[in-house]
């Protein structure tokens, strides 16, 4: 942990560094997230990921043409944005904590809330949990019914978005001092897990972009689910390879499209998937030096 801390010291700015410190210590407990017991643990496994895709060290089932994509882009934006946006992109998880209780939790009845999910604030988890070890924080989950704790509030109460990634995106929107793009991949790093299937459709929202960016939110999906273990201590990767096998047809479509003189029939796709699921900002006008710095 001490080596994020003087990162984190080196490259956040000032007046984020405070928060980003607390969030080391955000809680993990559940199936999801065995490497450890705190994010720090997530963060170093994430860290050492994307320092291995620089060096083209990736699974083996991740397809070839994926596999050029993401050690090309790690290396052409350098490790220092790639150690940024691991240190920021979980910034809200602290914000965005919610309890899964079991029947018998007597968290159920907390302040008159009922269920099996409690949402929490950061302040009241560190009211709730004074803890530092991984031991300690395992007792009290136990103690008090809590099967697992996830990032996302249903029901925000800060008129920012209940996921923690599109949170912290919102929240960063105003600052010069953090990219475009870092802003979008932190918005976007958990889009894998939704692609339960090869899926195009979704694929041309996510994707509108150049390879570089693109190459950057596969690497972010990818570090995301290698540093989540799981209970035998490996990562799923099922989601990221469907994800991968969507991002590379909705590529070969539109070389297809290219190849055959149908640019207007991608083009026609694009539009209807776009008005359908809402585009992303677009960055494939810009150049690489206007992005990343």
């Amino acid at each position: 942990m001490d080596a994020l801390v003087r990162l984190i010291m080196v490259l956040i700015p000032e007046d984020l560094r405070s928060w980003v410190i607390k969030t080391l210590m955000v809680p993990q407990f559940g199936p999801y997230h065995k490497e450890g017991s705190f994010l720090w643990n997530h963060l170093e496994l994430a860290m050492k990921t994307i320092e291995d895709v620089g060096e083209g060290v990736i699974d083996a089932r991740i397809p070839k043409a994926v596999k050029e994509i993401m050690v090309e882009a790690v290396n052409c934006v350098g490790i220092e944005f790639c150690q940024k946006y691991v240190l920021l992109h979980d910034f809200d998880k602290g914000s965005r904590l919610s309890l899964k209780l079991s029947s018998c939790s007597p968290l159920r009845t907390v302040e008159g809330k009922k269920g099996t999910m409690l949402q929490v604030s950061w302040d009241e988890w560190v009211t709730m949990f004074t803890g530092t070890a991984g031991e300690e924080l395992d007792r009290f989950c136990k103690e008090n019914g809590i099967i697992q704790i996830s990032y996302y509030h249903q029901n925000p109460t800060d008129d920012l978005p209940g996921k923690h990634g599109a949170c912290t995106a919102e929240r960063f929107k105003d600052r010069e001092d953090i990219s475009e793009v870092l802003k979008y991949i932190v918005a976007t790093h958990e889009n894998s897990k939704d692609y339960s299937s090869v899926d195009i459709g979704r694929a041309f929202k996510l994707f509108n972009c150049d390879d570089l960016v693109a190459g950057l939110i596969l690497v972010c999906n990818y570090a995301d689910q290698m540093a989540s273990l799981r209970e035998n201590g490996e990562p799923d990767l099922t989601n990221f390879i469907n994800f991968s096998f969507s991002f590379l047809a909705l590529r070969k479509f539109e070389l297809l499209c290219g190849q055959l003189g149908k640019h207007e029939l991608f083009l026609s796709v694009h539009e209807k998937e776009m008005k359908k699921r809402g585009p992303y900002t677009t960055y494939g006008s810009r150049t690489r030096n206007s992005v990343y710095d």
